[in-house]
């Protein structure tokens, strides 16, 4: 996990060891009164890094965490959860992010990576891919199939399918993108635990409380998601806020508005806290971070953590 430090202690121990800040912010409303540089002495809860090459982007938002060898031990085996099912402008993960997150995996030493979610081909088409990189997609195994679990602690939900993988691997790193959505008006890491989840579990999240009702109700659906988060926190999340879809989610299309930046938390509630700023939401509005904090999953208070932002 993370390590945790208040931003008041932060900043004294920094301005001793000549750390620089900057109070401006450049990222929808989030990242005020940022850190922008440091002395390699600490671990942020969240690193920020915006650039044009999303694959480098990634990279240094998890080497400011720690670097990826934090998450991975050797011979680990890894679960990756990557939103890659649409394929409209902001509406999935750039395949350079993803294909980053999988190098440093391996670099890292991990002997395995299975897909939590099958990942079509299609996907890879925009991703420059060299030989290395194709021996990695091509030795990613693929989820067996879904088995019914409990959820000891869920409210809504007690139980779903789900792929055994994602509670036996070794390592599990969440990746979605911010964007918009109809049921939850956004969606992000906790969201995307439903990736992993068979489609009649997911269609009674969506139903609500009547088994027969309509599809979106907003209090069942945001309590149903947190509850499924009790499975498993993620070791690492590492957001897509690049191209975000701001209206017309999950599926598009819908107005894109470029934020060009990466952010990873190993706190998948911060993550989306710090997306849902991002889409300029207050994280407190957002029913099911709320829900998911409850639970313990993780915390949505961005005033209390450590925000490590820089650009490439």
């Amino acid at each position: 996990m993370a390590t945790h430090i208040s931003r008041r202690s932060f900043l004294r121990h920094s301005a001793l060891a000549g750390t620089a800040f900057l109070a401006a912010d450049t990222i929808g409303g989030v990242l005020a009164r940022s850190i922008t540089a440091h002395s390699g002495a600490f671990r942020p809860d969240l690193a920020v890094v915006s650039g044009s090459n999303y694959y480098d982007a990634a990279v240094r938002a998890v080497d400011l965490l720690g670097g990826m060898k934090r998450f991975v031990p050797r011979g680990a085996r890894v679960g990756i959860l990557v939103n890659s099912r649409y394929t409209k402008p902001g509406t999935y993960v750039k395949p350079q992010i993803t294909l980053a997150v999988i190098a440093m995996c391996r670099q890292a030493g991990a002997a395995q990576i299975v897909s939590l979610e099958d990942t079509s081909a299609r996907y890879w088409r925009h991703a420059t891919l060299t030989p290395e990189h194709r021996e990695y997609l091509d030795a990613i195994q693929s989820p067996r199939a879904h088995r019914t679990v409990l959820i000891p602690g869920g409210v809504n939900v007690r139980k779903v399918d789900v792929v055994p993988d994602l509670l036996e691997c070794d390592v599990y790193i969440n990746m979605p993108v911010f964007k918009n959505h109809e049921g939850t008006f956004f969606t992000g890491a906790l969201k995307n635990l439903m990736g992993a989840i068979d489609d009649a579990s997911n269609q009674t999240f969506h139903r609500g409380s009547d088994p027969n009702g309509e599809r979106g109700e907003y209090s069942f659906l945001s309590q149903s998601i947190a509850d499924a988060n009790l499975l498993r926190t993620p070791t690492l999340s590492v957001g897509d806020a690049t191209e975000v879809l701001v209206q017309g989610g999950p599926f598009g299309p819908g107005p894109v508005r470029n934020y060009q930046s990466v952010v990873a938390s190993a706190d998948p509630v911060a993550l989306d806290a710090c997306g849902a700023s991002i889409l300029g939401f207050r994280p407190e509005d957002i029913m099911m971070l709320r829900h998911a904090q409850k639970h313990g999953v993780g915390t949505l208070n961005l005033e209390t953590l450590t925000i490590l932002r820089e650009s490439l």
